[in-house]
């Protein structure tokens, strides 16, 4: 693969677009956030257009509000260990962990949010944010000069309740809806 991204034919292929899951909680082993960074700095040397897809709307929203700075920077430098153990919180007890861990800025950035609403925004991810996503993917589109790469940060088990967000329901035959985790359609 690397072969590809880095040879010279591939300079001016303008309709390329690889899409990169960075997903914060790998079953196998935990991937440090400087890895994904080196891989971007990869595709960037060999002349790629590069893209990161880190935050969600609401994240980014949030991120222009009043301390939002301060939440941005944390989200940023949490480990993927201690994100792991803030993603399985419900609301009450996500908010409990954030004061006990954050700095007291990160804590007056989400003082407004409802504990149910918490864990969505705080697992509020760029990979899963569709919107966020299509302007990514419209923006590549932009540049027909080089081929582009998005690096699209996402989390297993979104969707699911325990993860902060509403579980997706689906129906698997007439009359009975059964509940996905993270999964659309039949």
């Amino acid at each position: 693969m690397w072969e590809a991204v880095t040879d010279p034919v591939s300079a001016g292929l303008g309709n390329v677009l690889w899409i990169v899951d960075c997903n914060r909680q790998s079953l196998d082993r935990i991937v440090p956030v400087a890895r994904d960074r080196q891989r971007a700095a990869l595709f960037a040397a060999a002349g790629w257009h590069v893209r990161e897809v880190r935050h969600g709307r609401r994240l980014q929203e949030r991120f222009a509000r009043p301390f939002g700075h301060a939440l941005r920077s944390w989200l940023d430098a949490v480990s993927d260990d201690e994100y792991r153990a803030l993603s399985g919180l419900a609301g009450a007890d996500l908010r409990a962990r954030i004061r006990e861990r954050a700095p007291a800025q990160v804590a007056r950035a989400l003082a407004d949010v409802p504990d149910a609403d918490l864990p969505g925004l705080v697992l509020d991810f760029g990979g899963h944010d569709i919107g966020t996503l299509l302007d990514a993917y419209a923006e590549c589109d932009a540049v027909t000069d080089r081929p582009s790469v998005v690096f699209a940060h996402t989390v297993k088990g979104w969707g699911c309740r325990s993860r902060g967000a509403p579980a997706t329901t689906t129906r698997s035959s007439p009359g009975r809806r059964s509940t996905g985790c993270g999964r659309r359609g039949g």
